[in-house]
């Protein structure tokens, strides 16, 4: 017998809302290997199963009042998803003021699970730039996932794919950024929200190999990404990778082809009033020019490229690692 989805997510939290951990349920009649199979969806027997619920039924939970808790679970889930949503949002419109204060009152009312405040805490600390105490809540996200994961998110994933900038920001370690997003990419699951974690992890990937000057490595992985590129809704992850392709065909001398994909990504820019992507391929169709000794429309790129960035100001929300950012 196996539970459902949604059945093993209440449970989870019926047992972590009493301050359980596996092994506190465990005895010489259910082992702590039996109840995370039980929780994980594993099938088990029948009577493991039973001796399951006698546990929780002595926690005041019956086996048939399981459908009661599996709504009340769902509704939780969805007034959680929205507050999520609402600060995370905040965070990224640079709403910062009262964020802080907002995730501590969800604290100190436990109405978030302790890997949502860490995470969202982490996101703040990232937004600041304050990569050092961002660090210690991403960490954290990851530890209190990979020992009892009962989110419904991409925690893990998101995770690591923050310590990589955080890597790559605060000490320039590019090849500790690219096992980051190796562990990312391994604890991704695309039965989760935020699954669109894959692609940031993997365009993160492709700007880390071209900055260690893997150029070959990059552009496979960058072509095998596009074969996804109808299905990416991100504005921003699209403009990237036709950004890191014109970047690679440059580097490549295959000018023809970088010039298309330039031309393409700063059109799509454009639509989206994207100013600084609107720059930086602008700046690459330059680069390119140069190359092509068309030193005419090379200066013209450059110029229009400094009007972008009168236009973007201080604006660090960049997805590909520069200098100093990385979306």
């Amino acid at each position: 017998m196996q539970l459902q989805e949604e059945e093993r997510q209440a449970l989870r939290s019926f047992r972590r809302n009493k301050g359980l951990r596996l092994e506190d349920l465990a005895d010489e009649n259910l082992s702590i290997s039996s109840i995370s199979n039980i929780e994980k969806g594993n099938r088990v027997r029948e009577g493991t199963l039973e001796a399951y619920f006698s546990k929780l039924e002595i926690l005041g939970l019956k086996r048939n009042s399981l459908l009661d808790l599996v709504k009340k679970e769902r509704k939780l889930s969805e007034q959680l998803k929205l507050t999520l949503m609402l600060l995370e949002s905040k965070i990224e419109l640079n709403l910062l003021s009262n964020v802080m204060s907002d995730i501590r009152e969800m604290e100190n009312k436990k109405e978030v699970p302790k890997e949502y405040s860490q995470y969202l805490k982490g996101k703040l600390y990232l937004k600041k730039r304050k990569w050092g105490q961002a660090k210690p809540h991403f960490e954290k996200v990851i530890e209190i996932c990979k020992k009892n994961d009962n989110s419904s998110f991409n925690l893990i994933a998101t995770s690591y794919k923050e310590l990589a900038r955080i890597s790559f920001y605060e000490r320039n370690d590019i090849q500790n950024s690219l096992v980051l997003v190796d562990e990312g990419l391994q604890y991704y699951d695309p039965d989760k929200e935020k699954n669109e974690i894959r692609y940031y992890l993997l365009i993160g990937k492709v700007s880390y190999l071209e900055k260690l000057n893997q150029i070959d490595e990059a552009l496979h992985l960058l072509k095998e990404m596009w074969s996804s590129l109808p299905e990416i809704n991100d504005v921003e992850i699209r403009l990237n990778m036709y950004e890191i392709m014109a970047a690679l065909l440059n580097k490549k001398y295959r000018f023809t082809e970088a010039l298309s994909y330039a031309k393409h990504g700063f059109s799509i820019a454009v639509r989206n009033q994207k100013y600084r992507r609107s720059q930086e391929l602008l700046t690459i169709l330059g680069n390119i020019y140069v190359n092509l000794e068309d030193h005419s429309s090379a200066e013209n790129c450059y110029k229009e490229a400094l009007t972008f960035e009168r236009k973007t100001g201080k604006d660090l929300q960049l997805l590909r690692p520069k200098d100093n950012d990385q979306k």
